[in-house]
């Protein structure tokens, strides 16, 4: 892959020329900031199927930090982080002129016209919707409409809806790699169980605005990882969220727990299984 160089920046309103390989393949450095380890691993893998460098900052604070030492062709923006969320990072980016005319795409696990008018007026270029998919970035990395691509996760929520851990969705969202299905699991698995932990905490501290906020993130990570029962429990308790109707979301927080544990133990059992068959078929090999 080929690397970007930094160089002297233009208005916020201009943009500067597309960069392509000599192939016509995209070339460049992304900066993709967000605060679950899932999304971000998710579009770093992207990111480099279609011959794009990235670097990753947890947060609307540590992006700003990096921005101060280098440029990037594009930035990949989640709109609800803790502390400095997408929207106030990306004011404060061009508010100091950090990356004049570097697009900002904001990446947002809730679908609406209000998000999207709220990312314009914020200085994002556009707004992509979880998941992302490889033909929906690169479309909007080369900035033309992305008229082609489904609406993403749709038929995650209207199928399989209460299937605990789905190997061939989560394969899907992969970009078909098993390899980088497994490996999102194992994420998943991984960041599961402090991400329900922080829910609960917010919950017991009475704190709406931390529940809406660790949800949110969870809800990011769920649309790519196969699990459907815990995507729509999450994207209930999100709306709920929205409207501001805490009380309705602490009666309904119990399925949300349930529906992780089902996850893990399922996700858990799955992937035992890939690990058997692939130890027979190393033996056998053998």
């Amino acid at each position: 892959m080929s690397r970007s160089k930094s160089s002297a920046g233009d208005p916020v309103a201009a943009r500067r020329p597309l960069q392509q390989s000599a192939t016509g393949a995209l070339a460049g450095h992304a900066l993709i900031v967000d605060d679950h380890p899932v999304n971000r691993s998710v579009l770093r893998g992207l990111l480099e199927r279609i011959g794009v460098d990235s670097t990753c900052a947890a947060s609307g604070e540590e992006a700003l930090r990096v921005l101060r030492g280098r440029r990037f062709d594009w930035i990949l923006m989640d709109l609800q982080m803790p502390g400095l969320d997408g929207l106030a990072a990306t004011r404060r980016i061009r508010g100091d002129c950090l990356a004049a005319g570097t697009p900002i795409l904001g990446i947002s696990a809730a679908r609406s016209a209000r998000i999207a008018a709220c990312c314009r007026a914020a200085g994002m270029d556009a707004c992509i919707e979880k998941p992302v998919s490889l033909r929906r970035l690169e479309a909007c990395l080369r900035n033309r409409p992305p008229t082609t691509d489904p609406t993403p996760g749709r038929d995650s929520e209207e199928t399989g809806a209460m299937r605990d851990a789905d190997w061939r969705r989560c394969v899907k969202l992969a970009g078909d790699r098993a390899e980088v299905a497994e490996e999102l699991l194992y994420l998943m698995l991984e960041c599961l169980p402090p991400g329900i932990e922080a829910i609960q905490a917010a919950a017991a501290a009475a704190d709406p605005e931390g529940v809406a906020r660790q949800v949110h993130s969870l809800l990011g990570a769920c649309r790519y990882t196969g699990a459907p029962r815990l995507l729509m429990a999450c994207s209930e308790l999100d709306q709920l969220c929205a409207r501001h109707e805490f009380g309705r979301v602490l009666l309904l927080l119990p399925g949300l727990y349930e529906a992780a544990e089902h996850f893990a133990r399922a996700a858990g059992n799955l992937l035992a299984q890939r690990a058997q068959r692939l130890s027979r078929t190393t033996k056998a090999i053998a």
